[in-house]
């Protein structure tokens, strides 16, 4: 049985407050412990099923946002569980599939908000979900770039020691991420 679709009436206020706390905390308990970044991690993917229920309203939609996200969650773990020189295997799996997910995400966001003829208050906070979304995917894309192609960022000597660790090389490329996508880098 498929999910229904849940519609609240401020379900982008919702999304927008879960996604600014996860972008918050995931930085700063991600990488102090393996609790806690499978902890950051296990409220990532909730966010992600939450997105399922009030993004995509539509029965083939939410199959395919469903085959996007359970193999980026599965690889996701798989970073936990899988010895150590597969983990770039699960992390490139990782991040191909949250990129595809949280493009179909804003897609269908913006398609939603394009098919408005009166936008609402939640319509907007859903714009800003959106441009959020859009960074994760953008960071997600770094991380790949970084992850295929050796030698692509020229990443400062006092920074670089945050490469080698799964939460701390997510961090740093949402950072990269905003800073680019706000204009401030």
């Amino acid at each position: 049985m498929m999910m229904q679709a849940v519609r609240p009436a401020r379900k982008h206020l919702a999304l927008l407050t879960a996604l600014v706390g996860m972008m918050v905390a995931q930085p700063l308990v991600g990488h102090r412990s393996v609790a806690g970044g499978a902890i950051a991690d296990a409220v990532l993917s909730a966010i992600c099923l939450y997105m399922i229920l009030i993004i995509f309203g539509q029965r083939w939609e939410q199959r395919a946002a469903l085959a996007l996200i359970l193999p980026a969650i599965a690889s996701n773990f798989g970073v936990y569980v899988l010895p150590r020189g597969v983990h770039t295997v699960s992390e490139v799996a990782y991040h191909c599939f949250m990129v595809a997910f949280l493009g179909l995400t804003v897609a269908a966001i913006l398609r939603d908000l394009f098919a408005k003829s009166v936008i609402s208050g939640d319509d907007v906070i859903g714009a800003i979900c959106g441009y959020l979304l859009l960074g994760l995917v953008w960071a997600n894309l770094y991380t790949l770039t970084y992850l295929l192609v050796a030698g692509t960022f020229a990443v400062s000597p006092n920074i670089a020691w945050r490469l080698g660790e799964w939460h701390r090389r997510r961090a740093l490329f949402e950072y990269l991420s905003f800073t680019t996508l706000t204009s401030l880098g």
